[in-house]
C-alpha cells in the first residue's frame, strides 16, 4: 500500500471518536488543519480567519456559533440565533463572547441582525449600558431593537455623514454591489424622494462610499463563478455576496436615520422604512424547515391504506386534502433550482386568497412591475 497517497478525513476522525480513541482523533484533526493551513497561507485572509493566537479550547464551539450566525441564509441564520439565546441565558462565558463579537462588526447592518438575536432572549441577558460600550455603530434601527428590548432609546446620536452637494453624486460601484441585492432598498428610497422632494439615492450612494472605507470591499463576480448560467448583464435577484448586502442596506439605514434626525420622517411613519431590515420577527421567528404548515396532509394514512399507490390513488388523496384559507406563497430559505447547487433565497409570506385579495393583486403587480 502507498502511504503516500492516503489523506486524513472527518471520516476518520468520527471513526476514531466512536471507537474512543480520542487521542488519536485529536492527533489527526491537528494534521488536517497544519495541511490546511499550509495550503492557505499564501492567501490575503483577514486575522480572523487565522487568528496567530491560539484558541481557548472551551470558546471554539462558541466562537463557530457566532461566526455561523452570519452565514447568508435566513433559516441557518434563524437556527442559530435560537442556539444564541439559549446559550446567553444558559453559559455565562458565552454572554462575553457575544459582547466581543458586537464589538468587532463594522456595518450598521450586522450590528442589527446580530442585536436581534436578544429579541429570541427572555429576559434580556445584557444591560443597556454593556451593549452600548461596545456598539460601534449605532443606526436607527439598532436604537428601535433597543426600544423593544425595554431600553431608552437615543434616537438623537444617530450616525449620519455631512455631505457638500459636490459630494452627492451617483456611485457606480454601488450600483455594481446592488446585482444581487432585493430592491426593496432602493425602491424605499425613491418612495421617501418622491415624497420629500430630495435626491435621497444621491445620499444613499455616497454613504455607501464612505461605508466601504471602514474595511476592503470586495465584490463577488458571478459571471467569473458560474458563467455557464449567468451572462454579465443579467441582474440576478438572489444576493451572491452577504458583504454586499451588509453595505447597501447600512447606508439605507443611515439615510433613513439623516431623514428622521432632520424631520423629514417622522416617528409615525418611521416603523413602516426600518422594520423591513430586521432578520427575522413575527411571523417568521416560527419558521422551521422541519415544521410542517398544521394543514399539511399526513402521507402516512396514505402509505397504511393497504392499496398499491398509483396516480389514481395519490390523485384521490389529493383531492381529499381540503386547503385553509391562508395559503403559504413563499418559503424562507434556500431553493435549489438544480442538482448542482443552491441558488436563490426566498422571502416568506402568508396571505389569505380570501380575505386579503386586494393585498394578493398589489404584491404581485409590485412584483412585475420590478420585473
Amino acid at each position: 500500500m502507498n502511504l503516500w497517497n492516503l489523506a486524513p478525513t472527518d471520516d476518520l476522525v468520527a471513526f476514531l471518536i466512536e471507537a474512543e480513541q480520542f487521542d488519536e482523533a485529536v492527533a489527526v484533526t491537528e494534521a488536517m488543519l497544519i495541511g490546511f493551513e499550509a495550503g492557505v497561507q499564501h492567501l490575503n485572509l483577514p486575522s480572523e480567519y487565522l487568528p496567530l493566537k491560539a484558541e481557548d479550547q472551551t470558546n471554539v464551539s462558541g466562537r463557530m456559533l457566532l461566526s455561523y450566525f452570519f452565514v447568508p441564509d435566513k433559516v441557518a441564520r434563524l437556527k442559530a440565533a435560537k442556539e444564541i439565546s439559549n446559550l446567553l441565558l444558559d453559559e455565562g462565558n458565552f454572554r462575553n463572547l457575544y459582547l466581543e463579537k458586537l464589538g468587532t462588526l463594522l456595518y450598521e447592518a450586522d450590528i442589527c441582525d446580530f442585536l436581534s438575536v436578544l429579541k429570541l432572549s427572555d429576559p434580556v441577558p445584557f444591560s443597556e449600558s454593556e451593549i452600548r460600550s461596545v456598539l460601534r455603530h449605532p443606526s436607527v434601527l439598532s436604537e428601535y431593537i433597543l426600544e423593544t428590548l425595554g431600553f431608552s432609546p437615543q434616537f438623537e446620536n444617530l450616525e449620519y455623514s455631512e455631505f457638500s452637494n459636490g459630494d452627492l453624486r451617483p456611485s457606480e460601484r454601488m450600483e455594481r454591489s446592488k446585482n444581487g441585492v432585493p430592491n426593496i432598498w432602493s425602491m424605499q428610497i425613491h418612495r421617501l424622494s418622491r415624497a420629500c422632494g430630495l435626491r435621497l439615492d444621491l445620499r444613499i450612494a455616497a454613504e455607501w462610499e464612505e461605508l466601504t472605507k471602514r474595511k476592503p470591499f470586495l465584490f463577488f463576480n458571478h459571471t467569473d463563478y458560474i458563467s455557464e448560467k449567468y451572462h454579465s448583464l443579467d441582474n440576478v435577484s438572489c444576493s451572491l455576496s452577504w458583504n454586499c448586502e451588509s453595505a447597501i442596506v447600512s447606508a439605507y439605514l443611515r439615510t433613513i436615520g439623516y431623514c428622521f434626525v432632520k424631520g423629514i420622517l417622522d416617528s409615525a411613519n418611521l416603523a413602516e422604512y426600518i422594520v423591513p431590515a430586521l432578520p427575522f420577527g413575527e411571523p417568521l421567528s416560527d419558521i422551521s424547515p422541519s415544521q410542517r404548515p398544521d394543514f399539511w396532509p399526513d402521507f402516512g394514512n396514505l402509505n397504511m391504506s393497504g392499496s398499491e399507490l398509483s396516480d389514481a390513488v395519490l390523485q384521490h388523496f389529493l383531492n381529499e386534502w381540503k386547503l385553509p384559507s391562508e395559503v403559504p406563497l413563499f418559503a424562507s430559505g434556500p431553493l435549489r433550482s438544480d442538482e448542482r447547487g443552491i441558488d436563490i433565497d426566498w422571502e416568506c409570506m402568508v396571505v389569505s386568497e380570501e380575505d386579503h385579495q386586494g393585498q394578493l393583486t398589489e404584491l404581485f403587480g409590485h412584483i412585475y412591475s420590478c420585473a
